[in-house]
């Protein structure tokens, strides 16, 4: 048996819309002011920004940020959509994992 807190996933916000000098480092920097990050993982073109590209026609990049609690990916959201990096307007968004995901499914039935 699987325990909770195994099969728990950390709060993860994906931040879209970053140019290709941005590192996971500078991420780590800009977004510890919000909390205890966990892990950063730099996630590979989707399918809604791929056909973005930027003025030196580079395709934009995401990344997957990892806190500690929902309430600090909360504030991450609040004061960081919007925001800018590297020159450019980012998008903050916090990402349900599969078990929100259900139970929000299930409530609009």
């Amino acid at each position: 048996m699987k325990s909770s807190s195994s099969s728990q996933r950390l709060p993860r916000i994906k931040v879209s819309y970053l140019t290709s000098k941005v590192t996971k480092e500078h991420l780590m920097e800009i977004f510890s002011a919000y909390g205890c990050i966990k892990g950063i993982e730099m996630l590979p073109p989707s399918t809604e920004t791929k056909g973005y590209l930027n003025e030196n026609h580079l395709r934009y990049q995401s990344a997957g940020i990892d806190f500690e609690t929902k309430s600090e990916a909360i504030n991450a959201v609040r004061y960081m959509n919007g925001g800018m990096i590297d020159y450019h307007e980012i998008l903050v968004e916090l990402k349900l994992n599969k078990s929100q995901t259900d139970k929000m499914r299930k409530s609009k039935k």
